[in-house]
């Protein structure tokens, strides 16, 4: 009889535990979203193709953002990005994205400077799974500048507390104006 008593308050405790632990889906998307959404600024934007030298120093490097700094247009305040909720299990990502500001001129490509390009992401969140972003295609106009015309699609690759990594396919040119095949930027954002 002692078993049998021990046996049932050990069910009793398991299933307080069990019932207790279970967090509803409101709750796991609410506290996701107090750890996600704020304001990030940009660490990192590293070009995944063969390096390149931006500001004509002579040096090429992979990792863009401090060749960025040297470079007419740079400011770097600009470089942030917000996250924000967008209604019941789904948040908006602003970002603005610098890039080179390349320019064909009498059939060469020049670097004017650094221009930022704003861009709006939706992402979805799946209880108990970790958010997954759903690829977009960037559309421009027939007059926009080399550099977005070169751009295939924008799809996050990371969004998590603290970090949020922004990839984009597309063209990358050095001061030279050689062009180099088609790859991927990352833009890497902290939380501040």
């Amino acid at each position: 009889m002692n078993k049998s008593i021990l046996l049932s308050l050990l069910i009793v405790y398991a299933l307080l535990c069990v019932g207790c632990s279970k967090e509803s889906q409101s709750d796991a998307f609410e506290k996701f979203s107090e750890e996600i959404c704020g304001k990030y600024v940009l660490t990192e934007i590293h070009w995944s193709g063969s390096a390149v030298d931006l500001d004509g120093d002579g040096d090429a490097y992979w990792d863009i953002l401090g060749e960025f700094g040297n470079i007419n247009g740079y400011f770097e305040p600009m470089n942030r990005c917000s996250v924000e909720e967008s209604g019941q299990s789904s948040f908006y990502i602003n970002c603005l994205l610098p890039y080179p500001d390349f320019r064909l001129v009498s059939g060469e490509y020049r670097l004017n400077g650094i221009s930022y390009q704003p861009v709006t992401l939706h992402e979805e969140y799946w209880y108990e799974n970790i958010p997954t972003a759903s690829i977009g295609r960037f559309q421009v106009s027939d007059d926009a500048l080399v550099f977005l015309k070169s751009i295939e699609n924008i799809e996050l690759t990371e969004f998590n507390d603290g970090k949020v990594v922004v990839r984009v396919y597309c063209q990358m040119f050095d001061c030279s104006g050689q062009t180099s095949d088609k790859n991927y930027m990352y833009y890497t954002f902290t939380r501040k």
